[in-house]
Formats: structure tokens, sequence, C-alpha cells
């Protein structure tokens, strides 16, 4: 029997005609803020841009297709007018905001795609009118951003052998004004299938949302300068030692992977000299700058050590430690460990604190970086929330780097395992669909190839694929301590004990000074539960604690091992404070989101729970 709904496709095809055209669409930035604020300015400033807009159609054979409140669609023949039109547009609005404050600036966000469309009297139709508004979303605050297929157009051959350049481009587009076109790359647009190729034509806005390419390298870790110390004793044989503190300090500090650090070759040029640190943050590069002054008398060594925002000009850590000369000399220094852990852990705290304080499109992409990872490690709902927020900063800005995204997989794990979803397989997804996208950017990435591990494991609970997946992200990089890490609880589930302790003891001593250290103590634990090495998984689990006390999978895990270890009075203790810090958690959805719930290792731990006093519903 005939599809009738086909019939009456063709009827209302056959009323449409059908062609190639540069669709526009343009957008006020921000309209719904700037409407509360000053309803009837607005409006009134609006009309003017429609008027303005009109003039330009003309002159430029355009079309308006319809009024969209705060926007306009608009239809071309031709790409190159279509162009032309939307620079022409950009460049009169700043008459529109003659004696107003920034705040009050109207600005508008430009796409452009070229497509068949479908056409009657009142609107256009298809799929390419709907790619022309999502480009748009791309677009900051005063930029123009077309597609590939507008692209072709303007660079294309324009008659028999003649061919457009980008420079003749230019001076027709903008009649004096930047007109050269900016690839940034391939972008995913939501709800279109597969990346889209995006260029800006002109210069970038002042808050653009696609950095140029050139910016797609800037690092994800904050940087550090480390200057030599200062002596404060005149004793000649003593000079040396501001240098070795330093080069010790270095030496550590380029062991975390959250932190770039200075080479000592250009921090040694400040040696000496009274500067500013906003000299030396002009000179090096670097937010932080640890420096310092040092006193020997005999053996005996005093430091005094401060660590400074070079933006804010503020010490944010300053310390008196005392050791020895002995201490400084030895490949495992005390002195050197306390101020580096003291400067890890305040250049943490300082990003964190700044990720929820500050707008986030004010923030370095370090500062995002930093404060998204430990954010979905804390334990309210508040902080949970900012760190999605943070990574999705992130992604935006750098839609070509794999990390955010691997971290934001991460996120929708936790998000799942903390019950705060009631639909597993769609956090599922949104998890996997980050991990693959990571890993599209950069196929060979070991975090986003662990975190796709973590994802199987924890959501889909398909172990045999986690482990395939986190093998092979051990392989790829051996000195991936997250690979290591999540392998060792996979392996711990499985009953896999011997493979788990190798595999958490690699991932311990591969982050030694990691900020998330209490994290890796967390998951090593349940390798020393697998092991039934109760005694081991109490001094980690404990130790875990000291770093972070709200961290629910730590608190777990110290419940069993202290009941298993006969120390009953101790786990409902800790299963007290664990339902404090949780008060919904209970055995049973532990059961549900766990993977290891179908292994002994999980019934083991659930029963520990249960007798210790945990809610079984």
């Amino acid at each position: 029997m005939p599809d009738k709904s086909l019939d009456d496709w063709s009827l209302v095809t056959a009323s449409l005609s059908r062609s190639t055209k540069t669709v526009m669409v343009l957008d006020l930035v921000e309209s719904v803020r700037l409407m509360e604020e000053n309803e009837a300015d607005i409006v009134h400033r609006w009309q003017g841009v429609q008027r303005m807009v009109g003039k330009l159609l003309v002159q430029h054979g355009g079309r308006l297709v319809k009024s969209l409140g705060d926007g306009m669609m608009l239809e071309f023949d031709q790409p190159q007018t279509a162009a032309r039109c939307a620079l022409a547009v950009q460049a009169a609005m700043p008459g529109f905001n003659l004696g107003y404050g920034v705040e009050q600036h109207l600005m508008l966000r430009i796409g452009l795609h070229t497509a068949q469309v479908y056409a009657d009297a009142m609107d256009i139709y298809g799929s390419g009118v709907n790619l022309a508004a999502r480009i748009t979303t791309l677009a900051g605050p005063g930029e123009v951003m077309i597609s590939a297929k507008v692209k072709e157009a303007l660079v294309a051959p324009a008659g028999p052998g003649e061919v457009v350049t980008s420079a003749e481009v230019r001076d027709a587009l903008t009649d004096g004004l930047d007109g050269t076109l900016e690839d940034l790359g391939e972008c995913y647009l939501k709800h279109v299938s597969g990346a889209v190729r995006v260029y800006r034509v002109g210069a970038a806005g002042p808050m653009p949302v696609l950095p140029s390419r050139d910016r797609y390298g800037v690092p994800l870790q904050p940087t550090i300068a480390v200057i030599p110390f200062e002596a404060r004793s005149e004793e000649p044989g003593h000079i040396a030692v501001g240098d070795l503190i330093a080069d010790a300090v270095i030496a550590q500090l380029s062991k975390v992977l959250d932190i770039l650090v200075i080479s000592r070759l250009s921090s040694a040029a400040f040696r000496g000299r009274t500067t500013s640190t906003n000299e030396v943050q002009a000179r090096l590069g670097a937010r932080y700058i640890v420096s310092g002054a040092y006193y020997v008398s005999g053996r005996s060594l005093v430091l005094m050590v401060e660590l400074a925002d070079a933006s804010t000009q503020q010490v944010i850590w300053a310390d008196r430690i005392i050791g020895t000369l002995d201490d400084l000399l030895s490949a495992q220094s005390e002195v050197i460990e306390a101020v580096v852990h003291a400067t890890t852990h305040a250049v943490l705290q300082r990003e964190v604190e700044r990720t929820q304080t500050q707008p986030l499109p004010t923030l370095e992409g370090y500062a995002l970086m930093l404060g998204g990872i430990n954010l979905m490690h804390r334990s309210t709902k508040r902080e949970f929330d900012r760190s999605r927020e943070a990574l999705a900063t992130l992604i935006d800005r750098h839609r070509h780097v794999a990390a955010p995204r691997a971290w934001m997989g991460k996120w929708y794990v936790l998000k799942a395992t903390r019950g705060m979803t009631d639909d597993l397989q769609r956090e599922a997804h949104a998890a996997l669909d980050h991990t693959k996208r990571a890993l599209d950017a950069d196929p060979s990435n070991s975090l986003a190839l662990a975190m796709e591990g973590f994802v199987y494991c924890h959501l889909q609970k398909d172990v045999e694929t986690a482990l395939l997946r986190l093998n092979l992200a051990c392989s790829t990089n051996p000195s991936e301590a997250l690979a290591w890490l999540f392998s060792s609880v996979v392996h711990a589930f499985v009953g896999d004990t011997q493979q788990a302790i190798f595999a958490s003891d690699r991932a311990l001593a591969l982050s030694p000074l990691d900020p998330l250290r209490h994290y890796f103590e967390s998951l090593a634990t349940a390798a020393a539960l697998s092991a039934e090495d109760y005694l081991r998984a109490v001094a980690l689990g404990e130790k875990s604690l000291r770093g972070n006390r709200t961290h629910l999978p730590t608190m777990r895990a110290l419940v069993a091992a202290y009941w298993y270890l006969d120390q009953q009075e101790k786990a409902r203790e800790m299963a007290k404070t664990l339902m404090l810090s949780s008060p919904a958690f209970t055995v049973s959805k532990y059961l549900q989101s766990s993977a290891s719930a179908a292994y002994p290792f999980g019934k083991k731990l659930a029963l520990a729970l249960a007798q210790a006093g945990v809610p079984s519903r």
C-alpha cells in the first residue's frame, strides 16, 4: 500500500521553490539581560539596527526572510555579497553604542552557510537553514562565522581563468577592514551529526567563542618560576646554596604533571636582582613566583620562602623552614619536599578558589582545568556542578584538545555513581560521547583511553571492554598514572589481586606529588581490600581521608577494612561519618551502581557496610 505521507510531502514540496542560497543569521548578544535592564531603550536602538540592516540588504541584493525578535534571518544569491553585507553590518554597529557603557553595548553575532533551501513567500526551510543558525552560536560578540561552503565560494575561481586570491577577497569584502579568513578547524555543533569546518571572517572579537587556532596549544597548567634564593650570611662557601635550593625545587616541581616549571637557565637570570613580580611575569610568562632567602650557620640551614601570584602581586603562601645542609644534599631532601608540597597545594587551592569565585570567561585555561578536576571530587552539589561549568567552558575554548573532554567523561561517571541521576544510560551515553570526541581529537591520548575504560567499567559495567581500553592506555603511555590506577580497580573487582596490587603500586609511584594524591590513595585501597591486606587498606584510606575528608569511596573502603580487621567500633564510627556526609547512601544503591556487585569483592564490601550500620535501603 503506498505511503500517503510521501504523497503529502510531494504536494508540499511542489508548492515550494528550491534553490541554492547563502543564509545569514544574526543574533543580538545577551538580549535578555539588556531587555531586563532597560527595555524601552533597547527596543528603540534595536529598531535602529533593523533599519540599518534593511538599507544594507538593498545595497547587497539580499532579502529579509524573517525577524527573530532579537535576531534576523537573511538570504543572498551569492556568498560574496552575503559576506560583504555581514562585515558592513558589524562595521556599522559601533554607531549604536556611542555614549553607552560597555555593559549596555549592542553586539551582534553572525553566521553564514550556503546550501540548497526550500522557499515560499513567507519563509525558507531545510537542514542548511538550521546549520546557519548553529554556526552563529560559534561567533563571539562582533564576529562573523562562515561554513566551508561559503569559504569555498570566496576563494574559488570567480570566472574563466580567474582566481580570487586571499588578498583580493580581503579588499573586496572589507573596503579597508581586515577581511581575512581564519580557519578555526572542525567544530561540533549541538544536534548536528559530524564535525563542521568553520572559518572566521575578519578579526576576532573582544570575547571570541573560538580563539585563534594558534592558541589551541596554550598550556592547561599554571606556570611557576623559581628564582635563586638570596644569601643572608656572607660566608663565601655558602653563596652557591641559593642556586642549589632553586635547582632542587625546580627538579621536584617538574615531576608534578599539573604544573609547568620555567627552566633554571631562564629563571637564574634574575639571581640577585631587585625585581618586581610583574617584571618576572612579563619576562618569563609565569603566573606564580617562588623566591626567598636562606641563612647558614655551621651545618644548619634556615629557609624563608614565599609564593607570589604575579598577576595580583599577592603573597599566597610563606613559611620559615629549618633543616640542614646534609639534608639539602640528599636525594630525598625533607626541606625541598616541604617547599614543593606547600607550593603545589597553595597553587591548587588558589586556582580552585578562582574557579569558584570568578566569572568563568575571565579565567585562564589552566585555572578552568585545575578547578574542574578538583571540584568534581568535592562533596557538595554546588562544587560538583561548578566543575562541569568549568570543564564546559574549557571545551568551548579548546575544542581540539582531548584532556578537557576526557575529564568531562569522568564527571558523568561520578554523577551517576553518586546517585545524582535517574537515567544511567543517558549519563553513560554522555560520558562516552565526550571520551569519543577526545579520542577523535587525539586517537593515542592515554588519558582519554583511561577515562573511556573508567566509563565502561562504572557505567556500562562492561569489565572486559574496560580492561581492553585501560591496557591500551597503559601500553600507549606507560607513565599514565590514572590508567594504572583505574586498571588496579578493575582487577580488584574481578579478583585478580596480584595484577591489582602491581597496577596500584605503579600508579602511586608515578604520582608522588600529584595534587589528587588523596584520590590515588583512595582507589589504591581497592587493591589492598582485594588482596585482604586490611592493614594496608587502612593506612591508605586514612592517609587519603586526611587529603579529602568527604570522599565517599574512601569512607566506604575504610568501613570494610576496619570491619575485617575486627575493629568493628571504628567501622561503625566511619559508617556514621559516611552517612552524615551522604545521608541518601544505602547498601542497595551501592550494589545497583557498582560494577563490583557482580563479583565477590563487591558483595563482601556490601556485607561489611550493612553490618557496620549503613542502611540496606
